[in-house]
């Protein structure tokens, strides 16, 4: 199986939303509510998406994973770090992580079908 990871197009924002709405039904099963799951649209998702590209902040990549002629099976949005004291107490100072130089994983989503299959 041939997997290449590149930048996201605006024409994928609609299999990246299908990749993010069938990865929360998997994950979340019996954690949300069942109508929440149920109710998300994963092109009203995309959509959001594609207006969103437009002012991303610097720094934040969305990239999609194809898989030979499966097509887009997974999205992941990376950028600068954000620190939040409130929850880790990182102030991005001296002792602290963060920082010029650091990034973060903002959101990883693969279709269920390819998890465990080297694609996340």
């Amino acid at each position: 199986m041939g997997i290449a990871i590149r930048s996201l197009e605006p024409a994928d924002a609609e299999a990246a939303g299908r990749a993010r709405v069938e990865g929360w039904r998997h994950a979340y099963r019996g954690l949300v509510p069942e109508e929440y799951l149920a109710g998300m649209d994963a092109g009203r998702w995309a959509a959001g998406l594609r207006a969103g590209l437009a002012t991303e902040p610097p720094g934040v990549s969305h990239l999609v994973a194809e898989v030979d002629d499966r097509g887009v099976v997974g999205w992941a949005c990376v950028g600068p770090y954000r620190p939040n004291p409130q929850v880790d107490g990182v102030d991005g100072g001296e002792g602290g992580a963060g920082g010029d130089g650091w990034g973060e994983l903002y959101a990883v989503y693969v279709r269920p079908d390819f998890i465990g299959a080297g694609v996340g």
